[in-house]
């Protein structure tokens, strides 16, 4: 495994026992290039609770164009699905300079630990 792999582990089995709720992996192909400008797979964790639909971003590291990627992919999904998501999150350790400040215009919670997270409702 790894260490990108632990901590998403670590972190999913975290969140979902801090708000008692499960996390979905969801793994759809991108026929038409949108986010990595030729078609390939990508990957989304889902928290779906009381008809609020919650985009999260798990990981070791959240960097500015990570973070950029990820918010690219939620409106790949809300298109795709003609479902917007009620909250954006990604939850790493380590936040690098400036990510915060990005989330903050594009509309994404930063946080550094599952604790952090305000309460899902």
């Amino acid at each position: 495994m790894s260490p990108e792999e632990f901590f998403y582990k670590m972190l999913k089995e975290g969140l979902e026992n801090y708000f008692d709720t499960e996390i979905i992996r969801l793994t759809e192909y991108d026929h038409n290039g949108e986010i990595f400008g030729r078609p390939d797979e990508i990957e989304l964790d889902l928290i779906i609770k009381d008809d609020l639909l919650i985009i999260c971003e798990l990981g070791f590291s959240m960097s500015k164009g990570r973070i950029y990627m990820f918010d690219k992919k939620v409106s790949f999904y809300e298109n795709h699905h003609q479902k917007k998501a009620n909250r954006k999150l990604v939850i790493a350790p380590l936040i690098y300079p400036g990510v915060v400040k990005i989330g903050e215009k594009l509309g994404i919670e930063v946080y550094n630990s599952v604790e952090a997270v305000k309460v899902i409702h």
